[in-house]
């Protein structure tokens, strides 16, 4: 069935872009954390 391939982007960008935010906020976390530790 076409519906199903045509579906599957729509649904899987979503939690591309939410792992890309949570990974750019992971590393603002680590690197403020590092930073800390430093000084």
């Amino acid at each position: 069935s076409p519906a199903l391939p045509a579906r599957r982007p729509l649904k899987g960008a979503p939690s591309l872009h939410k792992a890309a935010t949570e990974a750019v906020i992971h590393y603002k976390i680590t690197f403020t954390l590092n930073v800390i530790v430093i000084f």
